[in-house]
């Protein structure tokens, strides 16, 4: 299928698309209705309507058409002052807008933008490959991946998904993008309670002996981001956890101590891609973490007929606290077991191992390495097991004592600056940088991450299950596309 335009609120597809209905499925907010017949019979239109009902701008007539259009008001997308003209692929010159999404960009992506924040498309051929890469976000999301990697993806097409996404409404289950211009290689990745558990540690240890450091307000400013988009020349890279003190008059560049990836759905070797692009082109970032959490073999639903399947389908649905209590881990502790979580004699998780990476830098060096070996500026760990734990913790304690010297660094530099001579640095100065986590911790929110994310996979399957089956038992209603009316036929 081919995207060829945007058109006021609509996306404009290639004739009698197959793809359109699965969109359709892919977003269980929106439903199809029909428009009118007119003298252009070779697209389709896919309408995001931005007022609930059927939208009232006025477009190009398109036949046959089908229309999404949003069930409840109002649905947050907005296409509008996005046109490109079929005819003569020329768009309109717009002002450039800062992009504001539920996405936090750090820096704004090269790519123009309407109004309404919209990426600019140059062309039509620009927008080819977008409605694709709509159905593989389909499949992958209906299929319960976690991962999903599409190459040969521009910039443009990047911005155009990234930005329509995050405009959907809560109930739709984002993903992060990751996007490496160079290669054209888009990752979107879906997170779970396995994921984002791990960060409450994080989080903490960062609050503590960051956000709570004794720096004067007036000059700075710090935060966590979490899903943050930091943007270098040609790559986007989604952290999961960053540190970020910003200067409070806006003289300076804010700086971003601290980096953390979490590596469940990716590989460890891409985490570690991803924060070396960051440490070339973000010099102030002086200590990195992975917490590498190693799933085998993966995870993947009963099969159709198997004991799980025939146990559970016939049963009600489990609650949380009834799950694990019928589960394999049910009288063992799971913070110091790698045992997968067994119920009807099928898997929901099997994680066997947990590595923790901690990079500082060098002193003296412009940037931090995570590329090199084990010693005074990296450490490694794995769990269960209590080998190299106290030396992580002391890598940890080297990187919060680090961010404590950035952040008295900045405070100096603004201060000779802006000329502040009055302001004292004297407590930032003598603060006494302590550890307040234990890899411990670490291990009791992986264990807790790991008992939602087998029961919210079992939640998944169990809610796909009832749908298969009331679908088996009921005639499937299609809307028929092409004369406006509610006409439906039985399948």
């Amino acid at each position: 299928m081919l995207l060829k335009s945007i058109s006021s609120d609509r996306l404009l597809f290639d004739a009698q698309s197959a793809a359109i209905p699965s969109i359709c499925r892919f977003f269980p907010f929106l439903s199809l209705s029909d428009e009118p017949a007119s003298t252009s019979p070779s697209r389709m239109a896919l309408s995001l309507a931005t007022h609930g009902g059927y939208s009232t701008a006025t477009t190009r007539r398109l036949s046959p058409a089908i229309t999404i259009e949003g069930r409840h008001s109002p649905l947050p997308i907005t296409l509008s002052k996005c046109y490109t003209d079929p005819t003569t692929h020329k768009s309109p010159v717009t002002d450039k807008h800062r992009i504001n999404s539920p996405v936090t960009s750090v820096a704004a992506p090269t790519t123009p933008t309407t109004a309404s924040g919209f990426p600019l498309m140059n062309s039509i051929e620009s927008c080819e490959g977008v409605a694709d890469l709509f159905l593989q976000l389909y499949t992958a999301y209906t299929e319960g991946q976690h991962i999903l990697k599409v190459s040969s993806v521009s910039p443009e097409q990047f911005s155009l998904i990234r930005h329509i996404i995050a405009r959907l409404p809560r109930q739709f289950r984002k993903p992060c993008f990751s996007y490496f211009g160079t290669d054209g290689l888009l990752v979107i990745k879906w997170s779970t309670q396995l994921h984002e558990k791990p960060l409450r540690t994080v989080d903490e240890m960062l609050t503590k002996q960051g956000i709570h450091l004794p720096y004067p307000s007036e000059l700075v400013s710090g935060q966590i981001n979490h899903n943050t988009a930091l943007v270098t020349k040609e790559d986007t890279i989604i952290t999961d956890v960053l540190l970020e003190f910003g200067v409070s008059d806006g003289l300076l560049e804010p700086i971003y101590p601290v980096v953390c990836q979490i590596a469940v759905t990716q590989t460890f070797q891409d985490a570690q891609e991803e924060i070396e692009i960051l440490t070339n082109a973000y010099p102030s970032l002086c200590m990195a973490i992975i917490i590498d959490i190693q799933e085998s073999p993966s995870f993947r639903s009963p099969l159709l007929r198997s004991v799980a399947w025939k146990t559970l389908s016939q049963e009600s649905y489990m609650s949380y606290i009834t799950f694990l209590n019928r589960s394999s881990i049910h009288q063992v502790p799971l913070a110091t077991s790698s045992k997968p979580v067994i119920v009807s004699d099928h898997a929901w998780s099997s994680v066997k191992e947990v590595e923790y990476h901690v990079w500082v830098k060098v002193p003296g060096s412009n940037r931090l390495h995570v590329d090199a070996e084990p010693g005074d500026n990296y450490a490694t760990c794995s769990s269960p097991g209590n080998s190299g734990r106290d030396i992580i913790e002391a890598m940890l304690l080297r990187g919060l004592s680090k961010v404590k010297r950035s952040v008295t660094s900045l405070c100096e530099t603004i201060i000779r600056t802006a000329e502040h001579p009055s302001i004292d640095l004297m407590a930032l100065h003598s603060h006494t940088t302590e550890l307040p986590v234990s890899l411990q911790s670490f291990d009791n929110d992986i264990a807790t991450g790991i008992q939602l994310t087998s029961h919210g996979r079992y939640q998944d399957w169990f809610n796909k299950l009832s749908r298969g089956l009331k679908c088996a038992r009921d005639a499937k209603v299609v809307p028929t596309v092409g004369d406006g009316s509610k006409k439906a036929r039985q399948m």
